[in-house]
């Protein structure tokens, strides 16, 4: 109905390539797939087709000094995760953040008009590092993992998420319930894929 297409997807957070394989399938006119994470463990085996992959840490601000959690799997984040042992044993790394306004405008990359993160609690960080392009037209849909207990230190949940997003003028419209698992001693549910759609797309005033 609002005649819009899906030219351009971002991955952010893309870890071994899964989601790219799937998002493929569902957006088979997209002409631009970027995908982008803190570590490099792209499955070359699984990941076809045509794509840019950025080995980067993304945040609010250019320049900022984090310290980043690196497991060499899919929990890594500049924000510690709470309640796993693993996190004992391994030494973090002190890094800096590029906000992905600067990126896209250095790189001359198309800005999304799909833009998934899912990056263990720095979702909202690096949205607010979008700046001005956070308001672009053409960004249609944003999906994130948003967390209903406070798995990463000092993460915002899954509240303060969807009051951010509609500050932006963007509205939770789909759900994707994420596998139960154990936190602190009990199996639950700890978070949830949501995704948001420009608010107006989905306006009954137009």
């Amino acid at each position: 109905q609002n005649n819009i297409e899906i030219n351009t997807v971002y991955d952010i957070g893309c870890f071994v390539g899964s989601w790219f394989v799937e998002r493929k399938k569902t957006f088979p006119q997209a002409k631009n797939f970027y995908l982008f994470d803190a570590q490099n463990l792209l499955n070359s085996q699984l990941v076809k087709g045509d794509y840019k992959f950025f080995n980067i840490v993304l945040g609010h601000i250019d320049g900022e000094e984090v310290t980043f959690w690196k497991d060499g799997g899919s929990g890594s984040s500049y924000f510690k995760e709470l309640g796993n042992t693993i996190w004992e044993n391994i030494e973090p790394e002190k890094t800096k953040t590029t906000s992905l306004n600067t990126f896209i405008k250095k790189n001359n990359l198309e800005t999304p008009n799909y833009l998934k993160i899912d990056t263990q609690g720095s979702e909202v960080e690096i949205l607010k590092g979008l700046g001005s392009l956070i308001n672009s037209k053409s960004l249609y849909f944003v999906e994130l993992e948003m967390s209903l207990y406070q798995i990463n230190q000092n993460a915002i949940l899954l509240q303060d998420v969807i009051n951010f997003m509609s500050k932006n003028n963007f509205l939770l419209i789909s759900v994707e319930q994420l596998p139960i698992v154990e936190y602190f001693n009990e199996k639950k549910l700890v978070q949830l894929n949501g995704v948001f759609a420009r608010r107006n797309l989905i306006s009954t005033n137009n």
